[in-house]
């Protein structure tokens, strides 16, 4: 996608108000190979105690037993359990918190009964896994706004 897809969405916009808004435009990212563990938790959250409390969480959850059975709940507490277990240990370096299949995991911990993980406890692990760019590097002009307009007809 280019920055001159985004110039129908800005039809009612002049051309300089349509140079601001695509400069000011940002995307969230994923940074693959930002890892947490138990040492790290505590320092991504606001109240440090705040990241203690979901590590206990997490300790709770790789001391279960994993559940028998193929159900997709049973699967989920099972990857669940082996992750924290990896998770936990500094030693081996935690989890990949910018890694797409770790984030699909993360987001379904609050459904695992009586985990007590909220959503925005996860939100917060998964924010250390983000950055926001600029989605269109350069400084657009509005000469620049109006010459695609005239171009693609918008």
């Amino acid at each position: 996608m280019s920055w001159q897809d985004e110039l129908p969405a800005l039809a009612e916009l002049s051309d300089t108000e349509a140079a601001d808004a695509i400069n000011a435009m940002t995307e969230t990212v994923l940074m693959p190979g930002t890892m947490v563990n138990s040492r790290t938790i505590p320092a991504l959250f606001a109240n440090p105690l705040d990241g203690e409390r979901l590590n206990r969480k997490l300790d709770a959850l790789a001391a279960r037993e994993a559940p028998a059975g193929d159900d997709d709940l049973s699967v989920l507490v099972g990857l669940a359990i082996r992750t924290c277990k990896h998770w936990m240990a500094p030693e081996q370096g935690g989890i990949d918190v910018g890694h797409a299949g770790v984030r699909a995991l993360l987001d379904r911990l609050p459904n695992i009964p009586d985990s007590g993980i909220t959503e925005a406890e996860v939100a917060t692990l998964k924010a250390a896994g983000e950055t926001v760019q600029i989605k269109y590097p350069g400084r657009l002009r509005a000469w620049q706004i109006a010459d695609a307009r005239q171009h693609i007809g918008a």
